[in-house]
Protein backbone atom coordinates (compact mmCIF):
# COMPACT_ATOMS: atom_id res chain seq x y z
CA UNK A 1 0.00 0.00 0.00
CA UNK A 2 2.88 2.25 -0.27
CA UNK A 3 2.79 4.58 -3.00
CA UNK A 4 6.20 4.67 -5.62
CA UNK A 5 7.44 7.92 -4.20
CA UNK A 6 7.34 6.49 -0.20
CA UNK A 7 8.31 2.99 -1.57
CA UNK A 8 11.90 4.36 -3.34
CA UNK A 9 12.17 6.17 -0.20
CA UNK A 10 12.25 3.56 1.86
CA UNK A 11 14.42 1.26 -0.55
CA UNK A 12 17.28 4.02 0.04
CA UNK A 13 16.79 4.27 3.73
CA UNK A 14 16.97 0.62 4.31
CA UNK A 15 19.72 0.76 1.98
CA UNK A 16 21.95 2.85 3.68
CA UNK A 17 21.53 1.14 7.03
CA UNK A 18 21.60 -2.71 5.78
CA UNK A 19 24.78 -3.43 7.79
CA UNK A 20 23.82 -1.59 11.11
CA UNK A 21 21.05 -3.31 13.29
CA UNK A 22 19.59 -0.81 14.93
CA UNK A 23 19.61 1.08 11.47
CA UNK A 24 17.64 -2.24 10.50
CA UNK A 25 15.20 -1.26 13.01
CA UNK A 26 14.81 1.99 12.50
CA UNK A 27 14.19 1.24 8.61
CA UNK A 28 11.62 -1.24 9.50
CA UNK A 29 9.72 0.86 12.04
CA UNK A 30 9.56 3.36 9.52
CA UNK A 31 7.74 1.25 6.50
CA UNK A 32 5.64 -0.01 9.45
CA UNK A 33 4.95 3.80 10.31
CA UNK A 34 4.24 4.63 6.54
CA UNK A 35 2.07 1.46 5.39
CA UNK A 36 0.23 2.34 8.52
CA UNK A 37 -0.56 6.01 6.96
CA UNK A 38 -0.68 4.64 2.97
CA UNK A 39 -3.17 2.03 4.32
CA UNK A 40 -5.25 3.69 6.88
CA UNK A 41 -8.99 4.71 6.00
CA UNK A 42 -9.51 8.05 5.00
CA UNK A 43 -11.41 10.63 6.91
CA UNK A 44 -10.69 13.43 5.00
CA UNK A 45 -13.58 14.03 2.21
CA UNK A 46 -12.02 17.22 0.19
CA UNK A 47 -14.49 19.13 1.49
CA UNK A 48 -17.06 17.27 0.19
CA UNK A 49 -18.79 15.55 2.68
CA UNK A 50 -20.97 12.25 1.64
CA UNK A 51 -24.83 12.77 1.92
CA UNK A 52 -26.81 10.95 4.99
CA UNK A 53 -27.75 8.26 2.97
CA UNK A 54 -31.60 7.15 3.70
CA UNK A 55 -32.32 5.87 -0.22
CA UNK A 56 -35.85 6.50 -1.77
CA UNK A 57 -36.83 6.59 -5.11
CA UNK A 58 -34.67 7.11 -8.12
CA UNK A 59 -36.36 5.92 -11.34
CA UNK A 60 -37.06 8.87 -13.55
CA UNK A 61 -35.37 11.63 -15.74
CA UNK A 62 -33.12 13.71 -13.66
CA UNK A 63 -31.09 16.57 -14.48
CA UNK A 64 -28.31 17.95 -12.63
CA UNK A 65 -28.45 20.67 -9.84
CA UNK A 66 -25.20 21.12 -8.08
CA UNK A 67 -21.93 19.11 -7.50
CA UNK A 68 -19.21 18.77 -5.39
CA UNK A 69 -15.50 18.35 -6.68
CA UNK A 70 -12.42 17.39 -5.02
CA UNK A 71 -9.46 19.17 -6.49
CA UNK A 72 -6.78 17.44 -8.30
CA UNK A 73 -3.26 18.62 -9.91
CA UNK A 74 -3.92 18.98 -13.23
CA UNK A 75 -2.94 15.90 -15.52
CA UNK A 76 -0.11 16.72 -18.31
CA UNK A 77 2.77 15.22 -19.65
CA UNK A 78 5.98 14.10 -18.56
CA UNK A 79 7.81 15.70 -22.01
CA UNK A 80 8.59 19.29 -21.32
CA UNK A 81 8.10 19.73 -25.21
CA UNK A 82 3.78 17.88 -24.61
CA UNK A 83 5.80 16.19 -27.29
CA UNK A 84 4.60 18.42 -30.04
CA UNK A 85 5.15 17.73 -33.50
CA UNK A 86 4.89 20.38 -35.72
CA UNK A 87 6.10 20.07 -39.30
CA UNK A 88 5.31 21.48 -42.74
CA UNK A 89 1.86 18.87 -42.88
CA UNK A 90 0.74 20.79 -39.63
CA UNK A 91 0.49 19.83 -35.95
CA UNK A 92 0.50 16.03 -35.97
CA UNK A 93 0.87 15.19 -32.20
CA UNK A 94 0.50 17.62 -28.93
CA UNK A 95 -0.49 15.78 -25.62
CA UNK A 96 -1.74 18.48 -23.52
CA UNK A 97 -3.31 16.05 -20.87
CA UNK A 98 -6.28 17.73 -18.96
CA UNK A 99 -7.25 20.29 -15.88
CA UNK A 100 -9.52 19.65 -13.05
CA UNK A 101 -12.91 20.05 -14.21
CA UNK A 102 -15.90 20.55 -12.23
CA UNK A 103 -19.69 19.58 -13.81
CA UNK A 104 -20.81 22.17 -16.52
CA UNK A 105 -23.46 24.74 -14.77
CA UNK A 106 -26.53 24.41 -16.82
CA UNK A 107 -27.24 27.07 -19.14
CA UNK A 108 -29.90 28.41 -21.81
CA UNK A 109 -27.25 27.28 -24.73
CA UNK A 110 -25.84 24.57 -22.98
CA UNK A 111 -28.21 21.48 -21.55
CA UNK A 112 -27.49 19.81 -18.39
CA UNK A 113 -25.74 16.62 -17.53
CA UNK A 114 -28.55 14.48 -17.68
CA UNK A 115 -29.55 11.12 -15.75
CA UNK A 116 -32.25 8.84 -16.92
CA UNK A 117 -33.35 5.80 -14.49
CA UNK A 118 -35.99 2.91 -15.54
CA UNK A 119 -36.59 -0.71 -16.21
CA UNK A 120 -37.55 -1.69 -19.67
CA UNK A 121 -38.49 -5.54 -22.06
CA UNK A 122 -35.06 -7.56 -21.76
CA UNK A 123 -34.08 -7.35 -25.52
CA UNK A 124 -33.64 -10.92 -25.90
CA UNK A 125 -36.80 -11.83 -23.84
CA UNK A 126 -39.72 -9.01 -24.06
CA UNK A 127 -41.59 -10.84 -21.09
CA UNK A 128 -38.89 -9.92 -18.64
CA UNK A 129 -38.15 -6.73 -17.32
CA UNK A 130 -34.98 -4.92 -16.48
CA UNK A 131 -33.31 -1.89 -14.74
CA UNK A 132 -31.50 0.42 -16.89
CA UNK A 133 -30.45 3.58 -17.19
CA UNK A 134 -28.39 5.82 -19.49
CA UNK A 135 -26.73 9.17 -18.68
CA UNK A 136 -24.00 12.09 -19.89
CA UNK A 137 -22.33 14.20 -17.77
CA UNK A 138 -20.63 17.48 -18.68
CA UNK A 139 -17.70 18.92 -17.78
CA UNK A 140 -15.86 22.19 -18.06
CA UNK A 141 -15.23 24.41 -20.43
CA UNK A 142 -12.20 25.13 -17.74
CA UNK A 143 -9.19 27.50 -19.04
CA UNK A 144 -5.65 26.45 -19.21
CA UNK A 145 -2.55 27.11 -20.08
CA UNK A 146 0.66 25.91 -21.82
CA UNK A 147 3.94 27.16 -22.88
CA UNK A 148 5.91 25.83 -25.36
CA UNK A 149 9.31 26.86 -25.85
CA UNK A 150 11.19 27.81 -29.06
CA UNK A 151 13.64 24.46 -29.11
CA UNK A 152 10.38 22.57 -28.64
CA UNK A 153 8.44 24.75 -31.89
CA UNK A 154 10.75 24.76 -34.04
CA UNK A 155 12.32 21.12 -33.59
CA UNK A 156 10.55 20.16 -37.06
CA UNK A 157 11.73 22.95 -38.89
CA UNK A 158 8.90 25.32 -38.22
CA UNK A 159 9.23 28.96 -37.06
CA UNK A 160 7.98 30.12 -33.32
CA UNK A 161 8.48 33.83 -34.27
CA UNK A 162 4.61 34.23 -35.33
CA UNK A 163 2.22 32.29 -32.15
CA UNK A 164 -1.12 33.17 -34.18
CA UNK A 165 0.36 30.45 -36.83
CA UNK A 166 0.72 28.24 -33.89
CA UNK A 167 -2.33 28.70 -32.66
CA UNK A 168 -3.95 28.29 -35.83
CA UNK A 169 -2.14 25.04 -36.41
CA UNK A 170 -3.33 23.89 -32.66
CA UNK A 171 -6.71 24.63 -33.71
CA UNK A 172 -6.88 22.59 -36.82
CA UNK A 173 -5.35 19.45 -34.79
CA UNK A 174 -7.25 19.15 -32.02
CA UNK A 175 -10.39 19.85 -34.37
CA UNK A 176 -10.54 16.30 -35.26
CA UNK A 177 -11.93 13.87 -32.14
CA UNK A 178 -9.30 12.15 -32.28
CA UNK A 179 -6.72 13.97 -31.99
CA UNK A 180 -8.83 15.51 -28.89
CA UNK A 181 -9.20 12.45 -27.48
CA UNK A 182 -5.12 11.98 -27.72
CA UNK A 183 -4.02 14.95 -26.34
CA UNK A 184 -6.67 14.84 -23.55
CA UNK A 185 -5.97 11.52 -22.06
CA UNK A 186 -1.81 11.59 -23.02
CA UNK A 187 -2.15 8.48 -24.73
CA UNK A 188 -2.59 7.06 -28.48
CA UNK A 189 -5.57 5.98 -30.23
CA UNK A 190 -4.18 2.45 -30.94
CA UNK A 191 -3.72 2.43 -26.71
CA UNK A 192 -7.55 3.36 -26.72
CA UNK A 193 -9.91 1.23 -24.10
CA UNK A 194 -12.63 -0.37 -26.04
CA UNK A 195 -15.95 1.51 -25.89
CA UNK A 196 -19.34 0.27 -26.83
CA UNK A 197 -20.58 2.66 -29.56
CA UNK A 198 -21.54 6.06 -28.49
CA UNK A 199 -20.12 5.61 -25.03
CA UNK A 200 -16.98 6.67 -25.81
CA UNK A 201 -15.72 10.03 -23.35
CA UNK A 202 -15.22 12.75 -25.87
CA UNK A 203 -12.95 15.81 -24.78
CA UNK A 204 -13.17 18.97 -26.95
CA UNK A 205 -10.36 21.72 -27.05
CA UNK A 206 -11.49 25.72 -27.80
CA UNK A 207 -10.39 28.93 -27.82
CA UNK A 208 -6.83 28.79 -28.23
CA UNK A 209 -4.65 31.56 -28.24
CA UNK A 210 -1.06 31.68 -28.00
CA UNK A 211 1.30 35.27 -27.63
CA UNK A 212 4.72 35.24 -28.09
CA UNK A 213 7.00 34.85 -24.98
CA UNK A 214 9.28 37.98 -24.78
CA UNK A 215 11.90 35.92 -22.23
CA UNK A 216 15.40 35.02 -23.48
CA UNK A 217 13.62 30.77 -24.43
CA UNK A 218 11.31 32.60 -26.69
CA UNK A 219 8.36 30.44 -28.03
CA UNK A 220 4.87 30.77 -27.48
CA UNK A 221 2.43 31.03 -24.09
CA UNK A 222 -1.19 29.53 -25.53
CA UNK A 223 -4.35 29.61 -22.95
CA UNK A 224 -7.23 27.35 -23.89
CA UNK A 225 -10.63 26.19 -23.23
CA UNK A 226 -11.36 22.36 -22.15
CA UNK A 227 -14.29 20.29 -21.97
CA UNK A 228 -15.45 16.80 -21.24
CA UNK A 229 -18.27 14.91 -22.33
CA UNK A 230 -19.17 11.31 -20.60
CA UNK A 231 -21.75 9.23 -22.09
CA UNK A 232 -22.57 5.99 -20.44
CA UNK A 233 -25.39 3.78 -19.86
CA UNK A 234 -26.02 0.03 -17.84
CA UNK A 235 -28.11 -1.31 -15.71
CA UNK A 236 -28.67 -0.83 -12.00
CA UNK A 237 -29.40 -2.26 -8.36
CA UNK A 238 -30.62 -0.72 -5.23
CA UNK A 239 -29.99 -2.23 -1.73
CA UNK A 240 -32.91 -0.83 0.39
CA UNK A 241 -31.18 -1.82 3.17
CA UNK A 242 -28.20 -0.24 2.86
CA UNK A 243 -29.18 2.76 0.39
CA UNK A 244 -27.03 2.03 -2.36
CA UNK A 245 -27.33 2.56 -5.84
CA UNK A 246 -25.08 0.54 -7.72
CA UNK A 247 -24.95 0.90 -11.40
CA UNK A 248 -23.16 -1.82 -13.63
CA UNK A 249 -21.87 0.45 -17.07
CA UNK A 250 -22.42 -1.31 -20.59
CA UNK A 251 -18.23 -0.33 -20.40
CA UNK A 252 -15.20 -1.90 -19.06
CA UNK A 253 -15.85 -0.37 -15.55
CA UNK A 254 -16.37 -1.48 -12.44
CA UNK A 255 -19.72 -1.24 -10.79
CA UNK A 256 -20.22 2.05 -9.32
CA UNK A 257 -21.54 2.40 -5.94
CA UNK A 258 -23.27 5.28 -4.70
CA UNK A 259 -24.64 6.45 -1.43
CA UNK A 260 -28.46 7.93 -2.32
CA UNK A 261 -30.82 9.62 -1.18
CA UNK A 262 -34.04 10.67 -2.61
CA UNK A 263 -37.43 12.32 -2.07
CA UNK A 264 -38.47 11.89 -5.19
CA UNK A 265 -37.93 15.23 -6.67
CA UNK A 266 -34.45 15.33 -5.64
CA UNK A 267 -31.88 12.59 -5.52
CA UNK A 268 -28.84 13.12 -4.01
CA UNK A 269 -25.39 10.51 -4.69
CA UNK A 270 -22.53 10.53 -3.54
CA UNK A 271 -19.55 7.70 -4.13
CA UNK A 272 -19.42 4.71 -1.23
CA UNK A 273 -16.77 4.62 1.12
CA UNK A 274 -15.30 7.76 -0.61
CA UNK A 275 -14.83 6.37 -3.97
CA UNK A 276 -15.44 8.72 -7.15
CA UNK A 277 -19.14 9.43 -8.73
CA UNK A 278 -19.58 7.28 -11.38
CA UNK A 279 -16.07 6.43 -12.17
CA UNK A 280 -15.43 10.40 -12.92
CA UNK A 281 -12.24 11.92 -11.82
CA UNK A 282 -12.66 14.09 -8.10
CA UNK A 283 -16.60 14.06 -8.72
CA UNK A 284 -17.12 13.28 -4.80
CA UNK A 285 -21.27 14.19 -4.57
CA UNK A 286 -24.31 15.27 -7.34
CA UNK A 287 -27.54 16.77 -6.76
CA UNK A 288 -30.36 15.66 -9.63
CA UNK A 289 -33.47 17.09 -9.31
CA UNK A 290 -36.49 15.68 -11.26
CA UNK A 291 -36.34 16.64 -15.05
CA UNK A 292 -39.25 19.11 -16.55
CA UNK A 293 -40.08 18.99 -19.53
Amino acid sequence: MIGRGQSFFVRNVVGNFMGNFVGQLGALGLLVTLSTVACAPKEDHYGCNPIDATGGAVIGSWDVDSSCPARYDRVVSNDWCSQLVWDLNGVRQAYLGHPWMSVSAPTENNPPSSLKIGQEPAADDPTKIVNRYTSELKFGPETTAVTFPRACIEAYGQSADDCDVFAGALTLYLGDSGAAWQSFNITSLANQPTYPQGLVPQPSFSNIFCERVTSSAGGCSCTYDVSLDVPDRGTWTTNDQDAILTLYSDTAAIPYDLDYASDGTVLGMSGHDGLDVMGQRGLRKVYWKKHTP
